[in-house]
């Protein structure tokens, strides 16, 4: 099971294409993080992976199966995205508005069911933003409103997850939070398809990357194997370094043992490593 691209060919305008010949696989239970400078196309790459933009050449498949042979509702099942933030033009509720993740589950006309009531308060509960069901979402933060999204791709229950810089308007808290969740979904068999501006969210989820580079250069692989110093150069234009921190074994000691207390898995994580 897996969401396989090949030789992807895609843009806007008919000479000048955004992404070219590009070669990448997602598979279930896995987390891919998409790094780059702005204008490489990572956008891009999303709209063609839901459906939205139609390749030139090459192909995009979910489990074997060709995205454009999949029905809108079919490949909302398969693959739940999230936006950068964004405003509401109408006063939905917080709990409408999640719901309405259960939209590909229903037929047309279908009232929400129990179990999609159910589903769009358990992924509420998951995001910590239960205590604002009833509020609007005109009347919430730009951050708790993008908890809404995520949620709202949570009550969907897809393979897949397309996030495009799902943490880029949240206070470092709920960053953490929702990365927590990201690693939580990828125990199971949902494969996560993330981009961000931050590369060292690779490094706290383990992830495998994807990163594209002007000129349609892109590099994939494990993010150990991937991120060097080199490329980081090479792709951004600034120096960096990247080092290990060294624990003495007191150190590691004191942090298992806060970590016992607080029940921070992604620290024990990082600790561990």
């Amino acid at each position: 099971m897996a969401l396989v691209v090949e030789g992807l060919c895609c843009g806007y305008a008919e000479d000048k294409p955004i992404i070219k010949n590009l070669d990448f696989s997602l598979g279930a239970g896995k987390v891919t993080t998409v790094l780059g400078p702005n204008g490489v196309g990572k956008t891009t790459l999303f709209k063609a992976i839901l459906g939205f933009l139609q390749p030139r050449t090459g192909s995009i498949t979910i489990d074997g199966k060709a995205i454009a042979a999949m029905g809108r509702a079919e490949l909302a099942r398969a693959i739940a995205y999230v936006p950068q933030i964004q405003s509401m033009p109408f006063a939905y509720t917080v709990e409408e508005t999640v719901l309405m993740g259960r939209a590909p589950h229903l037929k047309l006309l279908e009232q929400p069911r129990s179990k999609d009531c159910a589903a769009a308060l358990h992924a509420m509960e998951l995001m910590g933003i239960d205590h604002l069901a009833k509020k609007t979402c005109t009347e919430i933060s730009g951050g708790e409103r993008q908890m809404v999204f995520i949620a709202r791709a949570l009550a969907q229950e897809p393979q897949y997850f397309v996030m495009d810089e799902p943490t880029a308007s949240l206070d470092f808290g709920n960053q953490v939070h929702v990365l927590e969740r990201i690693i939580d979904l990828t125990q199971g068999k949902t494969g996560m398809l993330i981009s961000t501006h931050d590369p060292s969210q690779a490094f706290t989820l383990k992830s495998d990357v994807l990163v594209m580079q002007h000129g349609y250069r892109c590099c994939s692989g494990y993010y150990r194997d991937v991120l060097t110093e080199e490329l980081m150069h090479q792709t951004y234009g600034v120096e960096v370094i990247i080092r290990s921190i060294p624990y003495a074994a007191k150190q590691i000691e004191c942090c298992m043992a806060l970590i016992k207390e607080t029940g921070h898995r992604h620290i024990r994580d990082s600790v561990q490593e």
